[in-house]
């Protein structure tokens, strides 16, 4: 026995399609289905959740992010540590 993840794709009448090959023998086998049940998002050719950058762009405007001050940084030299200015 082995576990194979992957997507399927429900019809309206309950069939459902896996989306790949799952690398078996052709015939039957005996399988397991555990589903998540949260639907999956549909992601754009670039794997990012289609209009996600047009749903988020601006998100902060009204309430911006502040980085405050990151203190003096330290440079590595051999095994000593030295301050950078």
């Amino acid at each position: 026995m082995r576990t194979i993840e992957t997507s399927v794709t429900v019809a309206a009448d309950g069939f459902a399609t896996v989306d790949g090959s799952l690398r078996l023998p052709a015939g039957r086998h005996r399988a397991i289905v555990l589903v998540d049940e949260s639907v999956a998002v549909a992601r754009d050719e670039r794997g990012w959740p289609v209009r996600f950058f047009e749903d988020t762009y601006g998100s902060f405007a009204d309430d911006p992010l502040h980085r405050p001050a990151q203190g003096e940084a330290q440079e590595h030299v051999g095994s000593a540590l030295t301050e950078v200015h």
